[in-house]
């Protein structure tokens, strides 16, 4: 039951997700010029969802779900002005949750979207897309930002963590080293009673190899 719980979203994803689906779905239910059957839009809509319910565990694959149902959707079915915000918040994610690499990676791919996107739409016209790609560009800095932010804060508790260490490693170094030193003075102190006094009173001499002892 704990890795199936590990491995479903969180609740504050899937209530995202289903927020996005509702209104894709209000969308869909009033618009009028849908090319296919509903039932398509209906099912990219919920992959779309489904997709973005899982933006944090698996960014930049859900991502590219997310951006192909996208596409085929445009294609397929009807062209909807509210489906793309979906696609927008899952490119956030790709930058505040990939790793660097990946989160270059799903730029990219975002950008192959916007151009699937709009080789199908009316709006091609050339301001538009560019418009559309530097507002894409921007969430997926601002996710990129967060995520940079994120890693420094991190480090420094990483270090701050290593540095904490590194002090009481040193501070039970000292003390061992103290402990140690009184220890073995003890021991020479009683060692050289005993030995003057191994002749004279050997009850004494006992006593003090036994303090030795005990000290050791």
């Amino acid at each position: 039951m704990r890795r199936l719980a590990a491995r479903l979203p969180s609740l504050g994803d899937a209530g995202i997700a289903a927020g996005f689906l509702a209104i894709m779905l209000v969308e869909l239910t009033f618009d009028f010029g849908a090319r296919g059957p509903r039932s398509g839009g209906v099912a990219m809509a919920v992959v779309m969802a489904v997709a973005l319910a899982f933006r944090r565990r698996w960014p930049v694959s859900s991502y590219m779900v997310g951006t192909a149902a996208l596409a085929a959707q445009a294609l397929l079915f009807f062209i909807g002005t509210l489906y793309p915000y979906a696609n927008l918040a899952h490119l956030y994610s790709v930058g505040a949750f990939a790793t660097r690499r990946r989160a270059v990676a799903g730029l990219l791919i975002g950008f192959c979207g916007i151009a699937a996107y709009f080789s199908v739409t009316d709006f091609g016209f050339p301001p538009l897309p560019v418009v559309v790609a530097a507002i894409w560009f921007l969430a997926w800095a601002a996710g990129f930002g967060v995520a940079r932010s994120r890693e420094a804060a991190e480090a420094e508790q990483q270090e701050q963590a290593r540095q904490s260490a590194a002090a009481e490693r040193s501070r039970i170094a000292r003390e061992i080293h103290d402990l140690v030193g009184h220890s073995i003075n003890v021991m020479v102190v009683q060692a050289g009673a005993g030995r003057r006094i191994l002749d004279s009173d050997a009850e004494r001499a006992r006593d003090a190899l036994i303090a030795i002892e005990e000290t050791g």
